[in-house]
């Protein structure tokens, strides 16, 4: 059953966490929001998440291949432009005290 009231929290799922779908996603009517029945792959936990609330807020999207991947790459150019932005913070200090001289 989907029901909140009668159920527990086990745990809360982690940002980025990889569950496995164990049903289909089911809207709760009376609720308004659509839940599913998963496994997590962190620890096998079986229980249910929500995958949209009542505004349409998205908690949960299916995991893909690409996605993962545009993820990943999303994060290795962030610390990318972090590294070159501390780099050139460096270059300029090192500019200033030459000048100095």
């Amino acid at each position: 059953s989907l029901a909140l009231k009668e159920g527990k929290v086990i745990r809360k799922v982690e940002p980025k966490e990889i569950v496995e779908a164990l049903g289909e996603p089911t809207k709760d009517q009376g609720l308004g929001i659509t839940r599913m029945k998963v496994r997590t792959e962190k620890n096998q936990q079986t229980g249910y998440i929500t995958v949209s609330g009542t505004r349409g807020t998205i908690f949960f999207k299916p995991y893909s291949p690409y996605n993962a991947f545009k993820q990943k790459l999303d994060g290795v150019l962030e610390q990318i432009r972090d590294g070159q932005a501390d780099l050139m913070k460096d270059i300029d200090q090192k500019l200033e005290k030459l000048k100095m001289l």
